[in-house]
């Protein structure tokens, strides 16, 4: 049984082998992966075609760091603020029955 076509006698297409240098195939895998990425990139709406827009990109994202890290300080000063405050006036309360308590016993 021959793999060439019978009337041609050539091998068809799905056949043949094809070569290329390990160069080319980097070079194709390359260009598969830049398209890939940004087209993943301006499906989320990140403009990555020019060096300006990464530049762009990354200072957003440098942007949206220091606002979450602002954030989470925010967050654990008002903890802290809500927990003083809590402390403070069951010590208030204890010191004022104290208070009431000597009074009641000296007089």
């Amino acid at each position: 049984m021959s793999d060439r076509d019978p009337i041609t006698g050539m091998i068809p297409p799905e056949f043949r082998v094809l070569t290329m240098s390990e160069a080319e195939l980097e070079q194709i895998v390359r260009a598969g992966v830049k398209q890939g990425v940004e087209e993943t990139f301006l499906t989320t709406g990140i403009d990555v075609s020019t060096p300006e827009a990464v530049i762009q990109v990354q200072r957003d994202f440098q942007y949206m760091r220091r606002l979450r890290r602002t954030a989470e300080n925010v967050q654990k000063w008002s903890t802290k603020v809500v927990v003083t405050t809590i402390v403070a006036a069951m010590l208030a309360a204890v010191w004022a029955g104290f208070g009431e308590s000597i009074r009641r016993f000296f007089h």
